[in-house]
Formats: C-alpha cells, sequence, structure tokens
C-alpha cells in the first residue's frame, strides 16, 4: 500500500504552489549551536553496532560530531555546553524511510511534530510528476512543489529526502488505483532511454529513484493484471540510477516482483513481501546487499503478519533492514513506536530495531557517509531517549532532547547552561531564582544544586550558581512557564546560551 495518496484539495494545492514559489521562505534550514557542546551521563548506542557504553560522551562542535564514547576516554572542550542526559539512552535521531507527505503539507505542519518527536529524517517516496495537471494548474516541477512546502509550513522541519515520481509502466501502478488523483504520482516510462532519461532529468533534484514493479492491487495479491516495466527496462532504470550517484527503490509486494528488482539489480525494496518469502530468494537479497523497508504496520493482521517474519529471517541471513511506516496509511508524524513493536512482537531484536531505524536507514538513502550513526565526523543528528529501548521499545516514546545537525530543537535553548562559566556578567535576583526553583519543587527528591548555591549578602545569586541551577532543570521541563524573569540583567535566556 504505497505511491502518491490522492489530492483532496486541489484548489488548495495551486494555492500553495503560487505562495510558496513566488515568496521567500518563511524559514530557514537548522543552525548549529555556536561553540562545542556535550551531552553526558548517558548511556551511548552509537548505531554502529558496537556494545552499549554505560557512561557514554558526545561531543559536537558546529553541525557535526567530533568525539563520541566513553566518559572516561572523550575530553570535553573548556567552555563547552554541557546537557546532564540523565541516565537515558543517547542515540542517532531515527530515520523514518517510507513516508508521503505532500496532501499533508497542504493542510498543516506534519513535520514540527516528527521532529520534536525525534524523528529527523524523513524520505519521501513519492511527489507530484513533472508536468501533471492538477485542477487546470500545470506542475512544472513536482519535486520543487513540495520543497516549497517544507520550507513553507515550519521553521525547523526535519530533514526531508525525496524520491521524485514514481516511474512505472504505461497503465501501470499506482496511475491504475481504484482512488482518482494517484496518477498525479505516477510516471509512465516508455522503454529503456526513456528511463535512462527520466533518470537523468531527476539527478540533482530527487535523492533516490524509486520505479513500480506490482502486479495486483485491492482485494487479492495474486490477481495479475497491472503492466510492469519490462526486465531491460527495468535494469536502465537501475543502471541509470547508480550512474547519476543515486539508489534505486523497488516497489514490490510479492516474491516474483522482488526477483524481477533483483534481476534488475535495484538497491532497496521498497516495502517487505507480504508473502512468505523462500530462503532461496531471502539469501539472494542478502547477497546482493539489497536493503528491506519494513512497513509492517501497514497490511493488518490478515496479510502483514508474514513481514516481520520475513524481516526476522532475513536479518539471520545476513540481509539489512530499514525502518519506514509510509505515512499517512497508518501511522501519524510521530515516533513510529507502533511499527517498532510490530517488529519487536515478530522476533525481531530492540537493538536490530534501533540500527534498522538509524545505520541501515541512512544506507537505503545512500547517506551512511554523514547520517545513522554517532562518529566522528557526521551530521549531529542526536536524541536522547529515557527509559530502556534496548529492553522495552515502547520506550522510544520517550524522547527529552533533539538535535539536528547541532542545532538543540528539545528542550529549548533558554533551558540549557554553560556549567561554570564566570564570564556571564549578570546577576539573577533571589525573587527570580525562588520562581525557578518553585517550579522544580517535588520534581527532585534531592535538588543538589540548592545546597551549592552561594547566596550574596545582597541576595543575588552569581552566575555559576544560575547555570547549576538551569543546568539541573533543562531536559526536565521542556520550558520554565510562568516565571517573571524580567529582573534578570541582562537576559538571562541570551546570556547563558550565547556566552
Amino acid at each position: 500500500m504505497a505511491g502518491m495518496k490522492r489530492f483532496a484539495s486541489v484548489a488548495a494545492l495551486f494555492v500553495v504552489v503560487a505562495v510558496f514559489l513566488t515568496v521567500p521562505p518563511a524559514g530557514s534550514p537548522a543552525q548549529a549551536q555556536a561553540g562545542p557542546f556535550a551531552i553526558t551521563n548517558g548511556r551511548l548506542f552509537d548505531g554502529t553496532g558496537a556494545a552499549v557504553i554505560d557512561d557514554g560522551v558526545v561531543v559536537i562542535e558546529g553541525a557535526r560530531i567530533v568525539a563520541a564514547g566513553p566518559a572516561g576516554e572523550v575530553a570535553i572542550p573548556a567552555g563547552a555546553f554541557i546537557m546532564d542526559a540523565g541516565g537515558g539512552l543517547i542515540m542517532p535521531g531515527v530515520i523514518d524511510n517510507h513516508v508521503h507527505i505532500t496532501e499533508s503539507l497542504i493542510t498543516g505542519d506534519i513535520l514540527t511534530p516528527w521532529l520534536r518527536a525525534g524523528v529527523t529524517t524523513l524520505v519521501d517516496t513519492g511527489t507530484v510528476r513533472d508536468g501533471a495537471v492538477v485542477d487546470g494548474v500545470l506542475i512544472v516541477d513536482g519535486i520543487e512543489v513540495v520543497r516549497a512546502f517544507i520550507v513553507g509550513v515550519t521553521e525547523r522541519p526535519p530533514r526531508v529526502l525525496l524520491a521524485g515520481p514514481l516511474l512505472t509502466a504505461p497503465g501501470g501502478y499506482p496511475a491504475t488505483r481504484r482512488e482518482p488523483g494517484y496518477e498525479v504520482g505516477a510516471q509512465p516510462v516508455t522503454g529503456p532511454e526513456d528511463g535512462r532519461r527520466l533518470v537523468e532529468s531527476l539527478a540533482g533534484r530527487a535523492d533516490i529513484i524509486k520505479v513500480a514493479i506490482e502486479t495486483g492491487f485491492e482485494s487479492d495479491y495474486d490477481d495479475v493484471g497491472w503492466p510492469v516495466l519490462d526486465p531491460e527496462t527495468l535494469a536502465a532504470i537501475a543502471d541509470a540510477a547508480r550512474e547519476a550517484g543515486l539508489l534505486s527503490r523497488a516497489h514490490v509486494t510479492q516474491e516474483g516482483e522482488l526477483a524481477a528488482a533483483l534481476d534488475a539489480g535495484f538497491d532497496v525494496a521498497a516495502h517487505t513481501p507480504i508473502d512468505p518469502l523462500s530462503d532461496e530468494i531471502l539469501q539472494r537479497a542478502a547477497d546482493a546487499g539489497m536493503i528491506f523497508v519494513s512497513t509492517a504496520n501497514i497490511w493488518g493482521p490478515d496479510r502483514g503478519e508474514a513481514v516481520p517474519e520475513n524481516l526476522r529471517r532475513y536479518l539471520e541471513l545476513g540481509g539489512r533492514v530499514a525502518m519506514g511506516t509510509d505515512f499517512p496509511f497508518q501511522f501519524g508524524a510521530q515516533m513510529p513506536v507502533g511499527e517498532m513493536q510490530m517488529l519487536v512482537d515478530g522476533g525481531i531484536t530492540p537493538e536490530q530495531v534501533l540500527l534498522a531505524a538509524t545505520r541501515d536507514s541512512a544506507a537505503a538513502v545512500g547517506r551512511e557517509h554523514d547520517l545513522g550513526t554517532l562518529e566522528p565526523g557526521k551530521l549531529a543528528d542526536v536524541i536522547v531517549v529515557d527509559g530502556d529501548p534496548l529492553t522495552n521499545i515502547a520506550d522510544m516514546a520517550n524522547v527529552s532532547v533533539v538535535l539536528l545537525e547541532g542545532e538543540l530543537i528539545v528542550p529549548q535553548p533558554s533551558t540549557l547552561a554553560p556549567l561554570g562559566d564566570t564570564n556571564c556578567d549578570f546577576t539573577v535576583s533571589s525573587i527570580d531564582a525562588a520562581l525557578i526553583l518553585q517550579h522544580v519543587a517535588g520534581l527532585l527528591p534531592d535538588f543538589a544544586c540548592v545546597e551549592q548555591a552561594d547566596v550574596n549578602a545582597n541576595g543575588d545569586v552569581n552566575a555559576v550558581d544560575a547555570a547549576l541551577v538551569l543546568q539541573f532543570v533543562a531536559g526536565l521541563l521542556f520550558d520554565i512557564v510562568n516565571v517573571d524573569l524580567s529582573g534578570v540583567r541582562p537576559s538571562l535566556h541570551t546570556t547563558l546560551w550565547n556566552s
């Protein structure tokens, strides 16, 4: 169940295109926090497959990771901002490897909830095709339309990678879906040369190439009726994608379709087939290095029960799995805990699920060089999860810290303070300090920072003590609400974050 979700409001599409392609974007890409930044006192799951480090540290400068490892072996630069992970799991940001967002973006901001939940990268697997006419409006560049939506709906979107339209046989999936509107996301291919030409036209705009290899839909996947591209055309598309430096992804649902994708040399299966797969085809795919995208949740209990089992066996044979949900068909714009839980219930370990959501999802889009693991030189997409998702995968819902390319998204930068920075030239009045402490009263059994506080005779708390107080609060509260900080001289938020 994939492909472009039909447009429910073509009038809204016209308005969005007209506005966003002529007006500068409302937001800007994530900007990394100035100065070094460290996350400490957490268990480190770096996504490489290495064992979890009980007392781990991640150091970030600008948009990239500069160090990650045991606390005793990682040097934290002088003056670095420090965040206490509170014993949580420090891990790479999650990648949802299969979503469809175009229609949802027309009606509102679905991107901010994903990012705040810890999903730092989305892979959109079907845009409007170039030249489509929607309600009388000619779409010249379908990929640009979606990118315009993204920058227009939120100031800080997660990273969104786009596939472009779904290449298919004339009259093939998804254009033949019964619901109207799917045809605008289907790009018919007439033969090998046309396939090469279309891939070349998408190179430089799309992040991956996706092709439909599906023969039936609706009531019975064994019904053969939809045309599919011939082997020569499929191979030409896969070859052209490889030459352009892009991975090719095949929409498949059954073993025969998977075999056709392997024959043509495709890199990724956009869905894990829903029928039990033979050992032979699984071993062949593993040997070829193909990555399966999970999408277990979309099929329902009657059709989808074989998917987790196929994935479990594939992993045992050395195959690689990426995690995807096929939003909006099932789970919403959130941490995909439901998909993760289905995989665990099917016999896949929580560690394998987290690797699928990070390292192997990055590999499925050709971004393993800068995403998916916490290693020096990679982009600083980092989350902290309260609890232990390696024991209970449901704890993935408890994300308390999110960084995107070094920018702190959750909690707000205003709640973070540089530990022991004596260069801050400000004081906090005792009234303000009392109000701050009042908001955490009862949350902590032993508020150590209070015992360390050095309150001067005039009632002021020095900068170091104020930093200690706010440092302790960071991560516990998303923001300090209803606190009058007007007595802080100068702005407490600005000084602490920029000093």
